[in-house]
């Protein structure tokens, strides 16, 4: 339901928003997309703490890896927490292995922070440092790195599709490194859970995402949305109880359409929010839970401990074992996507508790307070990465292919060259964004049967 306003108030909302979906439509993504469906690495890099070689999670990724037939090769180095110190470490072995052109290898960073820091790095003409670990993959960047140097893991010629494992629990290690062969779904189609939450004005978020939603439709995806404005099938913010058993009843609906023959259907319990506390807060939560989906794509304000106000505020999440509710994960693992502010902030105890409980396999979320700039890119990156996630490429790769089609369209924009500042923002933007987990994971497809 949209809420009350004044009529000019809501009227304005729909003409920004309706200026920029046409700012929103020409630039095309078939172009990355069928050039990163001919990326396929042979290689495997997996960069470890010398002690880490004998983890028994580590040897099993390793032997899992070989068996899917990548020739995996283990670069050790020294943990320190000074950021130089591992650059120079590291970079010339790095470009030692670098692929030649035209081929390309994966590489995992399985560290912590402390061991491998993500820089900060600063940027020529940028006002904010980003952590990555993009830099240590460029072999003689200078401080601060200038646009010329940074820009090159970004254009089809960069032979790495990276990802990191920030994590020295064996057990956390464990499940962030081999979870994800839990992700393949045996029957049925695919099911994305789709959320945002406002951030300025009526329907600014909602209408993104409910753009991308159309995106996971197209390619035959079961989608369940939720929002604070229409168009969603779920209300953000609900307290009513009849709400809240509504809304049970939409979502249910709604991921139990085309689940395939011969598969139960889904059911969340009725009552199962009715005596808790904030029941508004965890609504979200508890249809992760039952609903299992194979992919959360959320667009919202992230901090260390949270995404949004409802979508997955951890103190929800602890207050759930206090209130004697179950921990039980959800059916399989989900892949996690937050394509907005700080949903990849290193040491985030809520993607730490997220893997450690089995609630997902992998997460790409940005270690910055994104900008949305260029306005007209950005908008279009938020609406393609759904594309690219349901285009049955491995992880890295559609995350690369995203990555590459948002820089070359905001190079098209006029306020690329004249805003100073602002090719320093869009290689904020670009570094920030950081896969966590296995980016050679293999993301859910449809059947032949289910097309």
């Amino acid at each position: 339901m949209i809420p009350a306003a004044p009529v000019l108030l809501r009227r304005c909302s729909l003409v920004i928003w309706c200026a920029l979906w046409g700012l929103a439509s020409c630039h095309e993504l078939d172009p990355y997309l069928d050039r990163c469906r001919r990326i396929r690495p042979d290689r495997y890099v997996v960069v470890l703490p010398h002690e880490r070689v004998r983890s028994p999670a580590v040897q099993r990724f390793v032997a899992r890896k070989e068996g899917e037939g990548f020739r995996v090769e283990l670069l050790t180095f020294t943990p320190s927490r000074d950021r130089d110190r591992c650059a120079r470490e590291l970079r010339p072995r790095l470009a030692a292995l670098r692929p030649p052109p035209g081929r390309h290898a994966y590489v995992l960073f399985v560290a912590t922070h402390r061991e491998l820091p993500m820089g900060p790095w600063q940027l020529d003409g940028g006002s904010e440092a980003v952590r990555s670990d993009v830099p240590y993959l460029l072999d003689g960047a200078p401080s601060p790195l200038p646009t010329r140097v940074w820009r090159r893991a970004f254009e089809p010629g960069f032979p790495w599709v990276l990802g990191r494992v920030p994590y020295s629990s064996e057990s956390v290690l464990d499940k962030a490194l081999n979870s994800g062969t839990r992700l393949a779904r045996p029957r049925g189609t695919p099911l994305v859970l789709v959320g945002g939450e406002r951030f300025a004005v009526w329907w600014d978020t909602s209408l993104v995402m409910s753009s991308a939603r159309a995106r996971f439709v197209e390619a035959g995806w079961r989608t369940v949305s939720y929002a604070n404005d229409w168009p969603c099938d779920v209300e953000l913010g609900l307290d009513a109880p009849d709400s809240i058993h509504a809304a049970h009843g939409v979502a249910t609906a709604r991921a139990n359409r085309r689940r395939g023959d011969g598969v139960p259907p889904l059911a969340i319990p009725m009552a199962l929010l009715d005596r808790v506390k904030d029941p508004e807060a965890k609504l979200f939560l508890t249809h992760w839970q039952y609903l299992a989906p194979d992919v959360v794509y959320l667009n919202s304000h992230g901090t260390s401990a949270s995404v949004g106000s409802y979508l997955l505020p951890i103190d929800s999440w602890l207050r759930r074992g206090r209130d004697g509710r179950s921990r039980t994960p959800p059916e399989r693992p989900a892949v996690l996507v937050n394509i907005a502010c700080s949903g990849g902030v290193p040491n985030s105890p809520l993607l730490l508790y997220l893997f450690a409980h089995d609630f997902i396999c992998a997460a790409v979320g940005s270690t910055v307070a994104t900008a949305p700039l260029p306005l007209g890119a950005a908008i279009r990156a938020e609406v393609d990465v759904a594309s690219l996630i349901a285009a049955e490429l491995p992880l890295g790769v559609g995350l690369r292919a995203a990555r590459e089609s948002y820089f070359a369209d905001a190079r098209t924009s006029l306020w690329y060259w004249v805003i100073p500042s602002m090719a320093a923002t869009v290689g904020q933007n670009l570094l920030g964004m950081t896969l966590y987990g296995d980016p050679s994971l293999q993301m859910p497809y449809l059947q032949r049967g289910d097309r």
